[in-house]
Order: C-alpha cells, then sequence, then structure tokens
C-alpha cells in the first residue's frame, strides 16, 4: 500500500485558527498580506486594487477571495509594474479575481508562484473563478507541485506555464496569447474540459509521465494543437481546429492511449508519432488535414496499433507508415489526394481490414517514396479498395496482397495501374 505524507504547509495551516479580515479599495492591501497569519482569509471588496501585490513567506494556506468585482490592476496610474500578484507562501488560495495590466519590468507575469523571485518552488497553490487579462508575459507562471487552476479565463497574456507534478487545469479558458497557450512539465498532470483558441504557438504540451487530455477543445493555433511526451498517457475525446497541426505524441513515449478524439483543417498533420512502444490509436477522425501534401496520419515509430480510425478528405496521403511492426486494424481513408495507405520504410507491418476508398492515388501502397525493399515484409489481410484514382503500383513489394478490389473498380480506363493479382 502506498503511504500518504501530508505536506507540511497543509500541517501548519491546519494548526493555525483562521481568521477573517475584509479590505476595501484604499485599504493598505500589502500591510494585510505581510501581517497575515497562516490560513487567514482576506476578503476584498468590490473595487480596484493597484499592484503589485506580494504573498510573502510564511503565509501558508491564506485565502485571498474577492466578494463581487474585484480588480487587482497591475497599472495604477499607467505605470508599469511588473507581476500584478507574486505569491511566496505554499497552500495559497485565489478566488474571484479579474488580474490584469501586468506590464514590464523584471518580469511581468499576472500571478507568479515563486518562493526567492528565482523560480523557488511553491507548492498546493489554487486559482478559481479568476479572469487574468493583458499581460505582457505569462498569465499565470508557476514552479511547484499540485497546482490547480478551475473556471480561470486567461486572455491577451502569454499563456499558462506550470512546472511540476499533480498539475490539473479543469474548465479554463485560455486565448488570444502571444506564445504557447499551455504548457505544462511533471508527471501525473491532468488538462480537463478546458478552451483554447487563438495562440500564437502550440495549443496545449504536456511533458511527463501519466498524464491526462481529456475533453478539451482547441483551435486557431499557429503551432500543434496538443503534444504529449512522456509515458501511460490519455488522450481522448478532444475536438481540435484549425491549427498548424493536431495531435503530436512525441519522444520517449511508453505506453499511451489516443482515443475518440477529432481532428479538422489542420494546415499539417492530423496525427504524427515520433516513438511509442504499445501505444493504442483508436477510434479518432481526421478530416482535411495535411496542407502542402502533409500525409493526415504519420506514424514515425514502432509497435504502435492504430484502430479503427477515419482519415477523410484529406490533402495528401492518409496513412503513412515509416517503423517496424505496427498494426493496422480495421481502419479507413476515404477521399484523400494522395494515397489512402503508405508504408515506406520498415519491417513487419499489418494492414487488416482496411478500407481505402475514392482516394486520388493508390488505395495501398509500398515504397513509394524510397527504393523498393526498404519496407519489408508488409502484410495486407482482408483490406478493400474501390473507386480510387490509381491501385497498387508496386504489388510485389508487399508479403501478402489481401486486397479485395471492389466493382467499380479503381483507376478506370488506365491499364497501366491495373492490380496485377487476381481478385
Amino acid at each position: 500500500m502506498n503511504s500518504y505524507s501530508v505536506p507540511a504547509w497543509l500541517l501548519l495551516a491546519a494548526t493555525v485558527s483562521a481568521e477573517t479580515v475584509t479590505l476595501s479599495p484604499g485599504d493598505d492591501v500589502q500591510a494585510a498580506l505581510d501581517t497575515a497569519a497562516p490560513g487567514d482569509i482576506l476578503v476584498f471588496s468590490a473595487g480596484t486594487y493597484p499592484g503589485p501585490l506580494t504573498v510573502p513567506p510564511g503565509k501558508a494556506g491564506l485565502s485571498l477571495k474577492a466578494k463581487g468585482a474585484a480588480v487587482l490592476d497591475g497599472r495604477p496610474g499607467g505605470a508599469a509594474v511588473g507581476p500584478v500578484l507574486v505569491i511566496q507562501s505554499d497552500g495559497v488560495q485565489v478566488t474571484g479575481f479579474t488580474i490584469q495590466h501586468a506590464r514590464a519590468g523584471s518580469s511581468a507575469e499576472g500571478i507568479k508562484a515563486d518562493d526567492d523571485l528565482n523560480f523557488g518552488t511553491i507548492d498546493g497553490l489554487q486559482v478559481r473563478d479568476c479572469r487574468i487579462l493583458n499581460c505582457d508575459g505569462p498569465g499565470l507562471l508557476v514552479a511547484g507541485d499540485d497546482t490547480l487552476v478551475d473556471n480561470t479565463l486567461v486572455s491577451g497574456c502569454g499563456g499558462v506555464s506550470i512546472t511540476g507534478d499533480g498539475t490539473r487545469l479543469e474548465r479554463t479558458t485560455v486565448r488570444a496569447t502571444d506564445d504557447d497557450a499551455v504548457v505544462l512539465a511533471g508527471n501525473d498532470c491532468v488538462v480537463s474540459r478546458c478552451s483554447v483558441s487563438i495562440a500564437d504557438g502550440t495549443g496545449i504540451s504536456v511533458t511527463g509521465d501519466r498524464a491526462e487530455l481529456l475533453s478539451n477543445s482547441v483551435s486557431g493555433c499557429t503551432g500543434g494543437g496538443l503534444v504529449v511526451e512522456g509515458g501511460d498517457f490519455t488522450v481522448a475525446k478532444n475536438r481540435l481546429s484549425h491549427c498548424d497541426g493536431g495531435i503530436t505524441v512525441g519522444t520517449f513515449t511508453v505506453l499511451g492511449l489516443v482515443e475518440s478524439n477529432r481532428v479538422a483543417d489542420c494546415r499539417g498533420r492530423g496525427l504524427l508519432i515520433l516513438e511509442c512502444s504499445e501505444l493504442v490509436v483508436r477510434r479518432n477522425v481526421f478530416e482535411r488535414c495535411g496542407l502542402e501534401q502533409s500525409p493526415a496520419v504519420h506514424l514515425q515509430a514502432s509497435g504502435c496499433t492504430l484502430e479503427s480510425n477515419t482519415v477523410r478528405d484529406g490533402d495528401g496521403n492518409g496513412f503513412l507508415v515509416k517503423g517496424d511492426d505496427n498494426r493496422l486494424l480495421r481502419n479507413k481513408a476515404l477521399g484523400n489526394l494522395g494515397d489512402g495507405f503508405v508504408v515506406t520504410v520498415g519491417a513487419g507491418n499489418l494492414l487488416e481490414s482496411c478500407t481505402a476508398q475514392d482516394n486520388r492515388g493508390e488505395g495501398f501502397q509500398n515504397d513509394e517514396l524510397t527504393t523498393p525493399g526498404d519496407a519489408t515484409g508488409t502484410r495486407l489481410v482482408a483490406c478493400k479498395a474501390k473507386g480510387n484514382r490509381r491501385d497498387v503500383a508496386v504489388a510485389t513489394a508487399f508479403a501478402e496482397l489481401g486486397v479485395s478490389f471492389a466493382t467499380g473498380g479503381n483507376d478506370p480506363g488506365n491499364p497501366e495501374h491495373q492490380p496485377e493479382i487476381d481478385d
């Protein structure tokens, strides 16, 4: 049985009787923060409070709560002051504020959690029901474990950057960022039911083991929509559109599941897999991806299973395989401008019960881009090809050619491209 160690900051906050202090615009807020005891509750009445403000060390479990429309403004009188709110204690809770106008100084974050202003770690920060607006730097910059961001809007900032284990982003919107929108580095991170849009970079990037990216919406990013690197991850039920790329599974990947995602109108690849071991990709849909003839699904790895995925109306090839011992089962490539399925490099790949229909190129292709023989032992079992402009041009490169060429034919009227096999 795993033992659980209670954080020291939580034990300290629990031993102190909390006092509630109500603040109003014009009060010396910094003095109240300096004299507050661990676990105290500071309630901010409606109004505007000038920054910068700092929660100093030794205030574990302090709670800052907005009552009504309370605004922490980092540009009082138009002056630039750097971060609006600096957190230097563990377990601080920030609830209900509008935090705005972080401007260039030594740094320019909406909220910065840093115990010594030199990337010291702060654990257990909670940000709920806040609006972080118009920052020259990140809306939220945290180094520490167990950060929670819930039901919060970050807009017109440099995004959200959190380094530490156990981060949770839930029901949060990040939009109009001039950098990557969400960057998390650490194990056991969860991003759930979040919305990311109009980012000058990647939508959501997570590096670490056991990440979960669930039911998020990502659109309008100049980089990839979702990028995950690590082991034992789950990427499921996300919706992506109008990004440079869709989903990227990076290096150092062991185990993982990519399931029931929908990727549409991406300017590059809908799915790029750089490395995997025991990765399962199933029941995903990729539509209108592959600008400049990039494949919609690019498998540049070995030992993966792709099952029941659909690629349709892409600008290039549907599925491109460059790796060993991959299994493609019951996948469909429909109406793409290139080939349906292409295996160019690798040994021992299996395509079983796959369908290629109405593609402009081959239904199934082996060794199209390299010298014949580089993709050895590729097997086609119980696959179907119908209505493709051309057919299997390099039939002898397949170790097994189990393809049914359905009525209606492939490449009508061009005997040069007819299959050299029996039906």
